[in-house]
């Protein structure tokens, strides 16, 4: 099958939307008959989850093409209404990380507490490494690790509390814990 070639493309959809979960129910409708009468029909009726299937923008531009050629199918599952496109630009992601990296790693500032590379030897993160195109997974993934950490530590700074579980049970015992969660940040 060619993702090139929309008719692939919406088979290649519909395999895959075999996988996607659901709940089916039954439901009673009044259909007309001749005469001016109804009758009772009982249908099932599928609850797609909406599952995120990404790729690249030209991926993406074919996937909601085969949706709208599915548009008028009769149900959920020939509409493959079980999907969202989502796209997925990786060159992106690696160019923003290249920034970052360049910004904010240097393998210098080993002694300098809270730099990317001391917290990298802190917490043995040897795969982390300053080239992210070697390895940009290690790296997104400690980027996420190290941002997690300031936004709590500030977090628990402005709430005054002196661990995790002092922060939640701050924003917890709060009237209103959205708003305290809210004013936090």
């Amino acid at each position: 099958m060619n993702e090139n070639v929309l008719n692939d493309m919406v088979d290649i959809l519909d395999e895959l939307h075999k996988y996607v979960p659901r709940t089916t129910t039954m439901q009673t409708i009044d259909v007309c008959t001749g005469g001016g009468g109804t009758t009772a029909v009982d249908i099932h009726v599928n609850t797609f989850s909406h599952n995120p299937l990404g790729g690249d923008q030209l991926t993406v531009a074919r996937i909601r093409g085969s949706q709208r050629v599915e548009f008028n199918a009769e149900n959920g599952d020939e509409r493959l209404e079980g999907f969202f496109p989502v796209i997925e630009d990786w060159l992106t992601k690696m160019c923003f990380m290249e920034v970052i990296w360049k910004r904010l790693y240097n393998s210098c500032s080993g002694m300098d507490a809270g730099t990317l590379f001391q917290l990298r030897e802190v917490i043995n993160r040897r795969n982390v490494i300053s080239d992210v195109t070697k390895d940009l997974t290690a790296c997104e993934e400690f980027m996420e690790l190290v941002t997690t950490a300031h936004v709590l530590t500030a977090a628990m700074h402005v709430a005054g509390a002196s661990n995790l579980t002092d922060l939640s049970s701050k924003i917890l015992s709060k009237e209103n814990p959205t708003a305290a969660a809210t004013s936090l940040v």
